[in-house]
């Protein structure tokens, strides 16, 4: 498969790796719950990347065979940063930013395609939101993965496209909402 990369950065072209703090509020619930993971109708035979170097005035990260683009708005980063995303290989909605641990002044925007996953022109849209992994931990079906942050996220173009904020870089993936309830149970074993 051909990867169709696009990245478009306005101005600025030295590349650094600075974190900047954060002045937009949160808009985020901390978790470490288990969620759902969105799936390609078509996984991903290899993982995608393009970077690019986003200054001050803002630009654009894009991966199209992923369905995903990247908005930063002007502001976001201070000084010229090498910004890269990485769609992971395989069938899940998942992605890793660099550099890791950077924070924005202003929320950056992902904005996920849901043509050829699982969501498209189906309920299970009305379900989605960005959620946030250091490591992508997921169960041996891969349906389900542990989130230490949910995003609220908005559905647009007629539910055909996902669009969710972000503060800071590291992974982020699709979920589908929680994961399968957990249920404690207790069982008698000293017999009767």
């Amino acid at each position: 498969m051909t990867a169709a990369c696009a990245a478009a950065a306005c101005g600025d072209r030295l590349p650094t790796e600075m974190a900047v703090e954060s002045a937009a509020p949160p808009t985020s619930a901390r978790t470490s719950e288990v969620v759902g993971l969105l799936k390609r109708t078509e996984p991903l035979a290899a993982s995608l990347s393009a970077s690019a170097i986003i200054g001050p005035r803002g630009g654009t990260l894009q991966i199209g065979d992923a369905g995903v683009r990247v908005d930063f708005p002007r502001g976001a980063v201070s000084t010229p940063t090498r910004i890269t995303v990485t769609a992971l290989r395989g069938a899940n909605v998942a992605y890793v930013f660099e550099p890791h641990g950077i924070s924005f002044h202003t929320p950056v925007t992902i904005s996920q395609s849901l043509q050829g996953t699982a969501a498209w022109r189906s309920s299970l849209a009305d379900s989605l939101g960005g959620a946030y992994f250091e490591r992508l931990l997921v169960d041996p079906t891969e349906s389900f993965a542990r989130s230490l942050e949910k995003r609220g996220g908005h559905l647009k173009d007629s539910k055909t496209r996902l669009e969710f904020s972000i503060e800071h870089f590291s992974g982020y993936m699709v979920s589908t909402g929680d994961g399968p309830i957990k249920v404690d149970i207790l069982i008698d074993i000293t017999g009767r």
